[in-house]
């Protein structure tokens, strides 16, 4: 089935629904075949002399549509270009929605201005959007976010969205490896960004990620906040010549477990022995 076929059937399926469409969805509808209305819209995103409640709308009345309305399609060229006049635009809850609408689109025009903004050294206040915006856009396409500049925010973050963002973006490589690492054994880090680490570096350095693992657990114990997220790492460790070092591990946190804390002992016993004794069975 073609996307074309796809968005037919789908717009059919919500037009024979048994149940009542409300008026929201009935103008949506309307609106996604409605060439005209469409380009009515894309007129008041390029008029200056509306509002901004009024762009605002607009774009959020396209994003609704975009992924099935065939009017869209044909004026697709022309809401990028207002968009992309858009970018620069003095209220921020535009210029953030056009910079969202046209990365979700992979356009390279904003992914460009954006990488910019990022590499730009500016003072966050002064940036078009906020670092953290910028990279969750950008991550839309991975290869939109450069692995190195990822890793310089990461180290130097302005704020801590950014670097929570900074982490989720970056790639689990051996380039990243000692980065992620350090990130993940500072406890004034976000404990959503360390989180991420052991399972995104746990089979780049099997042997250098389980030396941390036992390290951290063995001087934090295992009702630290990152106890959770450190069993797992060491469970999906799946390099074969790492089984050794990941057995000597799971041995430790066993002579850990007797004085851990029950939501561990079940955690551990779930994820790091469960497959190991029923293997032995």
């Amino acid at each position: 089935m073609t996307i074309s076929e796809y968005r037919n059937n789908l717009l059919s399926e919500i037009n024979q629904s048994a149940e009542p469409l409300d008026e929201e969805t009935k103008n949506l509808l309307a609106l996604a075949g409605d060439k005209e209305g469409i380009g009515n819209l894309i007129n008041v995103i390029n008029d200056e002399t509306t509002s901004s409640e009024e762009k605002i709308s607009a774009i959020d009345s396209l994003n609704a549509v975009s992924n099935f309305s065939p009017a869209l399609r044909t004026k697709m060229p022309e809401m990028v270009n207002a968009l992309r006049g858009q970018m620069s635009a003095d209220d921020e809850a535009i210029r953030y929605r056009a910079f969202a609408t046209l990365t979700a689109m992979k356009d390279e025009v904003a992914q460009e201005r954006l990488l910019s903004e990022l590499e730009s050294g500016k003072k966050e206040q002064d940036k078009m959007v906020p670092t953290s915006m910028a990279i969750s856009m950008l991550g839309t396409d991975e290869k939109a976010l450069p692995g190195a500049l990822l890793r310089e925010i990461a180290l130097n973050p302005p704020d801590t969205d950014s670097l929570i963002e900074a982490v989720r973006h970056m790639p689990g490589d051996p380039e990243s490896f000692d980065v992620l690492k350090q990130i993940m054994e500072e406890d004034e880090n976000p404990l959503e960004a360390r989180a991420m680490i052991p399972e995104m570096i746990n089979n780049v350095d099997p042997p250098a990620f389980l030396s941390a693992a036992r390290e951290m657990l063995q001087s934090k114990g295992t009702d630290h906040d990152l106890a959770p997220s450190l069993a797992k790492g060491i469970a999906g460790i799946t390099m074969p010549e790492a089984k050794p070092d990941v057995l000597e591990t799971k041995a430790m946190v066993r002579d850990l477990m007797s004085s851990s804390p029950e939501s561990f002992k079940t955690l551990a016993n779930e994820i790091l022995f469960e497959k190991d004794e029923s293997a032995d069975q």
